[in-house]
């Protein structure tokens, strides 16, 4: 019984959060690709991302988090194509998100391009509930013991605008499914917008405020952060989820390729108080075979 009652606490906080049907990421101000396709083709190089979040940790069945993403921007045909793979685990429940999206990339000037996306993929749900302990006073404890499964098409839609150090988006996710259609494995839609600006403070460093809000039904998130990035190599930052967590963030690029961040989540919400020791997340940002032409999201940090 206890195990249920955890595993409801778990539905309970994270759906009065964030629904925890789109994943929520500490560095996703850094990974728009997960939540805008019009994210795709931040730069000529072939661009992969592998990232581990480990939410609550402290708490059995607490909710793990995996994420995959190539993507890469064609000049000649002023496109941008990806891939998005995510597997997340909350107590008995998995989910396997794939996704392939391609955004086109209007350039209005040479510094200024307004990119339109969509994402298309399957959303697979699965529920496991032979893994939970049921009491002997159920009336039928084996209609509940069974493992369910549904796949889903899915389909994502955004926009971005970048201009030098500016750069601004919007974007929607699971169009299909509306709020009154959502079940346990149907997904509600989503809605994203942010806005961030890089400020040269001097020639090796750079101050970037970042400001997002994330929305589902009448939940909405706001997320407030800053970045420092020293020599383009060292980076460290502070964000804010109100009412939800303080994070702090760090990273470093270990060789020109290749580049290595973390982030520690300080519980400020229902979570603060209790066993869990907060939430890691770690990403891996490789990039390869870059063209010589850095007109397009220039920044390895970005």
């Amino acid at each position: 019984m206890k195990k249920i009652i955890l595993i409801l606490s778990f539905l309970t906080i994270t759906v009065s959060v964030f629904a925890q049907n789109d994943i929520q990421l500490s560095q996703q101000i850094n990974n728009r690709i997960v939540f805008n396709p019009a994210a795709t083709g931040q730069s000529g190089c072939y661009n992969f991302t592998l990232l581990d979040r480990e939410q609550w940790t402290g708490i059995k069945d607490a909710p793990s988090t995996q994420l995959f993403n190539f993507n890469k921007y064609f000049k000649t045909a002023k496109i941008g194509i990806g891939l998005t793979m995510i597997y997340d685990r909350l107590g008995v429940e998995r989910s396997l998100n794939a996704k392939a999206t391609i955004a086109y990339h209007a350039w209005l000037t040479d510094q200024m391009v307004l990119s339109f996306g969509i994402g298309a993929g399957i959303i697979n749900k699965t529920l496991n509930g032979n893994e939970l302990t049921y009491e002997s006073s159920l009336t039928d404890p084996h209609a509940l013991v069974s493992q369910k499964s549904k796949l889903s098409p899915d389909f994502d839609f955004g926009i971005e605008y970048n201009w030098k150090g500016l750069n601004i988006g919007a974007s929607a996710t699971h169009l299909i499914t509306g709020l009154k259609k959502a079940t346990t494995f149907k997904v509600p839609r989503h809605f994203y917008a942010y806005a961030k600006y890089a400020i040269k403070v001097s020639p090796s460093v750079e101050i970037t405020p970042a400001l997002s809000w994330s929305n589902v039904a009448k939940v909405h998130m706001i997320e407030i952060n800053a970045t420092t990035l020293i020599k383009d190599r060292v980076m460290a930052g502070l964000s804010y989820r109100v009412n939800d967590a303080v994070v702090l963030m760090a990273g470093i690029k270990l060789i020109d390729q290749v580049r290595l961040s973390y982030s520690y989540d300080i519980k400020m919400g229902s979570m603060k108080y209790g066993n869990t020791k907060g939430s890691h997340e770690v990403m891996l940002l490789c990039r390869f075979g870059c063209s010589n032409d850095n007109s397009l999201h220039p920044r390895f940090f970005n």
